[in-house]
């Protein structure tokens, strides 16, 4: 009997030893699995950084370009980037920011040439830089690069920040092509390269649309029952456009000895003397008949009404900043009368840039272009939406190019991309080429 449960104690004993084996050895899985999801949810975070640290790069470049810098000076140290932050003392050449709680966490930037340009580490000549951003937290470490390529503002015909859409119509005139006007000037050969992009969707509604070039979008292009010579694409890269610049100097109106403004108005056989433009509010205004000369210039207005059978004239070249960011401008009535060389006209002849803010929201236009029968013009509004064209059976023809927060051709509108604009002053940029870097 004793023997038994001496057999019994020891069976127990054993047993017990076997559970505690178990148990340590749960428990040291446990500890495994919570350290490799720690490790996880840290890695995600460090990524997470990296990505907030190569947007902060980017948007601070974009910044720099308009501000006039190059990206030369980017690789080389001596541009506005370079103050961000700190000097990094975790990887030579960086700069630091801080970004969560811990004194080591946040990202660590760094821009340098790429390496098949001919320019070398520190002179940029292909118009491209790499990026490279490590985000850190608690120990852990993530490294992203992507490649920042700059592109002409007006790289598109047509280009919504947000949106792009044709729509409406009563016949089928809706289309748009390309010419060069440096070289093609009566633009007697079309080169089907009247692109429409967007950073968001595209749209191709109502009466088929001709598209001769392509259709980029980086949310979903629709090109419903339009016909497109090029490519369809969606989910494209992003393109980043700088704000509109703004007047460069003081006040309302031409700029000094540089530019005039005069007006004329006629009734019946009577003409007389009027004053568009609002010296306080910088409003310019055209009503009725009214008859406004622009001299080559260089002209900032907070606004524009032109309505009726007002026309504006252009003598020269000219440069349009269109400062207010909530009041709406309409280029309606007659329109445009543009200025001619030789007896050609150029959309780079008359630059037009607003500071118009529509929020993102397509419904809200800040600018109206709908006057005349056509118009030649570089129209710059990365945040307006802009409207051009508007109901009946004529056709509207803009030459030249647009952007806009959101780009909308409404009824009949013939749409001429003139390829001589991507060689005007001013860059967007976008990233191509991003990936996670290992070991």
């Amino acid at each position: 009997m004793r023997r038994d449960s001496g057999i019994a104690l020891v069976k127990v004993l054993l047993l017990t030893l076997v559970l505690f084996a178990v148990a340590a050895y749960a428990a040291r899985g446990t500890r495994v699995e919570v350290r490799v999801a720690q490790n996880d949810y840290l890695g995600k975070r460090a990524s997470q950084i990296a990505e907030a640290g190569l947007s902060r790069a980017w948007r601070q470049i974009e910044q720099d370009l308009t501000n006039g810098q190059t990206l030369t000076q980017e690789v080389n140290g001596t541009a506005s980037f370079w103050s961000a932050g700190s000097s990094d003392s975790t990887f030579s050449g960086y700069r630091f920011v801080s970004f969560g709680g811990g004194s080591t966490d946040g990202y660590h930037l760094y821009v340098a040439n790429n390496s098949d340009d001919s320019g070398g580490s520190a002179g940029d000549n292909d118009k491209q830089v790499l990026i490279t951003s490590i985000g850190t937290i608690s120990g852990s470490q993530r490294e992203i690069q992507a490649l920042l390529v700059q592109v002409p503002l007006f790289g598109d015909g047509l280009y919504g920040k947000y949106v792009a859409s044709i729509s409406g119509g009563g016949n089928s005139n809706q289309s748009t092509d390309s010419y060069n006007s440096s070289t093609d000037p009566s633009h007697t050969t079309y080169l089907q390269h009247g692109t429409i992009g967007s950073n968001g969707d595209i749209n191709l509604n109502g009466v088929p649309v001709a598209v001769h070039g392509d259709v980029t979008a980086a949310g979903t292009a629709s090109p419903g029952n339009s016909t497109v010579t090029g490519t369809v694409t969606s989910g494209a890269p992003q393109v980043a456009f700088p704000p509109a610049p703004s007047c460069p100097f003081s006040g309302y109106g031409a700029q000094p000895l540089n530019g005039s403004i005069s007006c004329t108005s006629t009734s019946g056989n009577h003409t007389s003397t009027c004053n568009p433009l609002n010296s306080s509010t910088g409003t310019l205004t055209g009503a009725s008949s009214q008859q406004i000369t622009l001299s080559g210039g260089v002209y900032c207005f907070s606004s524009a009404s032109i309505t009726g059978q007002a026309t504006i004239t252009v003598t020269g070249p000219v440069t349009m900043y269109l400062t207010s960011t909530n009041t709406a401008t309409t280029f309606g009535g007659g329109g445009f009368v543009n200025y001619a060389q030789n007896g050609n006209s150029y959309a780079a002849d008359l630059q037009i840039f607003s500071s118009y803010d529509s929020g993102g929201n397509s419904s809200n236009v800040g600018l109206i272009v709908m006057g005349g029968s056509s118009l030649y013009a570089a129209i710059y509004a990365p945040e307006a939406t802009i409207q051009m064209g508007g109901g009946g059976n004529n056709t509207f023809s803009f030459t030249g190019a647009a952007v806009g927060g959101a780009a909308l051709l409404n009824g009949n509108v013939s749409f001429l991309y003139d390829e001589a604009l991507q060689n005007l002053t001013g860059k967007a940029t976008e990233l191509v080429g991003w990936h996670e870097v290992f070991g």
